[in-house]
């Protein structure tokens, strides 16, 4: 044989056994199946005689991706839908820019101290206004407030608050999500410096709020309020003379008690700027917030205990609404260390003390808005709801809200004219007390007002006369017996 014939033969061997790797390629690496192709053509052009052999290369087929499987089980909404729920929203969050956060506002009379002429203890020089104030709207660094105080034209205090500042376009956490978000940015008191201006004058009140522009130092009157202040003696020494001593002062709240705040997840009240305790809800769905629902009323609280277990009872539309899981996690403390309005009067001789202490009482209830464990998902049955926080068969209050088609919480039309202004998240309802109050009440007072938050005048007529509802319960105020 030739040495061409040789080297054919040699040549075709090796083709043939390249052909026969190729076939089993199948579960090789795209890399590895290249590799083999290329050492095939090369051998193919070396210039050897391979027209003898009518050898044909397989066509390896490429692998079939998997189909993409969906996590949900729901059909997804379009893209107009999308956009138009999260134009909603966006629409929600610009009618609250530079608007109070009228939930929020919480005024706290505090005590100055002074000496005797005699310098052997501390008199009453007066009182000062401690204010818990949140304002939505994107603010620059080192903004706050100015507050004024006054009583019939004449002014009694002014005072600044520093504040911290909140922007979504500058905060981590919310970078982190990496998505739209359209709650509003905003600004909360952190410190103020009332006390440096005591006030003598008690009963009503005005007190007006202004932002401070961090920039330009510009003040715009943002909101007007009214309180009434009531003074507290404390008195020392012997019975037929007593010595006065510092006396205690206190702002009524009377008029938040027919009224509760419902909450889509996030913590409504806290004087905190931890990211544990901030205002927005980070659980988004296209549309506004999801997550647990938890209900404040205002109170002036009979028990001292921590946390009590209740239950919830609803129904919607009228009918009953049916609940696997109804336990509530009350607590009767009061809410957000700020947020509580205690003040004490006391005589040494004879022994008496008596207090009053306006708080905000949480019920974190057995309902969301979204799956939340087992919790029952208000957005798959929109409607009226009304529902009773109960302990023993006994209701301690009840609250309404509703529920819209798109499965979102509606706002109250309180807040849709933007007489009052609540934090995204946030709605206003109207409180059921029972008849006498309930055991967890320590004092009920009906109102006339037809004001809520401090002196904002409601629109509604039935809202208006709701105060004048409240079934009375014990003394209004503490009173130093005779």
């Amino acid at each position: 044989m030739s040495s061409s014939g040789e080297v054919e033969r040699f040549f075709g061997g090796t083709i043939f056994l390249a052909l026969l790797g190729i076939v089993k390629v199948g579960v090789i690496e795209e890399m590895n199946r290249r590799l083999v192709l290329v050492g095939f053509l090369v051998a193919a052009f070396s210039g050897m005689a391979l027209a003898q052999f009518n050898i044909r290369v397989p066509k390896i087929p490429k692998p079939t991706p998997k189909p993409t499987t969906s996590t949900s089980s729901s059909k997804p909404a379009s893209g107009a839908e999308v956009a138009a729920k999260e134009g909603a929203a966006i629409a929600v969050s610009a009618a609250l820019d530079m608007k109070m956060d009228d939930g929020y506002t919480f005024f706290d009379a505090e005590p100055v101290k002074g000496r005797n002429a005699k310098n052997t203890g501390d008199i009453d020089v007066g009182w000062y206004l401690k204010p818990q104030l949140r304002v939505m709207g994107t603010f620059p660094n080192n903004s706050g407030f100015r507050v004024v105080v006054s009583k019939g034209g004449k002014e009694l205090s002014r005072f600044f608050c520093n504040a911290w500042v909140f922007r979504k376009a500058d905060d981590v956490e919310v970078k982190i999500k990496k998505r739209s978000y359209f709650f509003p940015d905003y600004m909360m008191t952190r410190s103020c410096n009332g006390e440096t201006a005591p006030i003598k004058e008690i009963g009503r009140v005005d007190v007006s709020i202004y932002t401070v522009d961090g920039n330009t130092d510009e003040e715009k009157l943002i909101r007007k309020h009214s309180a009434e202040v009531r003074k507290l003696p404390v008195l020392s020494g012997p019975a037929k003379s007593p010595e006065p001593r510092v006396s205690n002062y206190f702002i009524q709240r009377y008029e938040e008690t027919p009224f509760a705040i419902v909450r889509v997840g996030g913590t409504y009240l806290s004087v905190s700027n931890d990211s544990r305790a901030r205002p927005y809800n980070l659980n988004w769905a296209p549309g506004g917030p999801s997550g647990k629902l938890s209900v404040y009323f205002p109170m002036v609280p009979e028990r001292r205990s921590t946390r009590i277990n209740t239950y919830l009872r609803c129904s919607v539309n009228g009918a009953p609404l049916k609940l696997d899981y109804d336990a509530v996690e009350t607590d009767v403390r009061g809410q957000g260390g700020g947020f509580s309005e205690f003040a004490l009067t006391s005589r040494s001789n004879p022994s008496y003390s008596e207090s009053i202490d306006f708080k905000h009482i949480l019920s974190i209830l057995p309902l969301a808005v979204g799956k939340e464990g087992n919790l029952f998902d208000v957005s798959t049955k929109p409607g009226d709801y009304d529902c009773k926080i109960m302990e023993n068969g006994e209701v301690i209050r009840g609250f309404s809200f509703k529920v819209g088609g798109d499965g979102f919480l509606v706002e109250h039309p309180e807040q849709q004219s933007g007489n009052v202004n609540l934090y995204s998240g946030s709605y206003l309802s109207e409180a059921m007390i029972p008849a006498g109050g309930s055991s967890f009440d320590s004092r009920l007072m009906p109102t006339s007002t037809g004001t809520i938050f401090y002196g904002i005048p409601l629109n509604s007529p039935a809202l208006r006369s709701a105060g004048s509802k409240v079934p009375k319960k014990g003394n209004p105020y503490p009173a130093m017996p005779k």
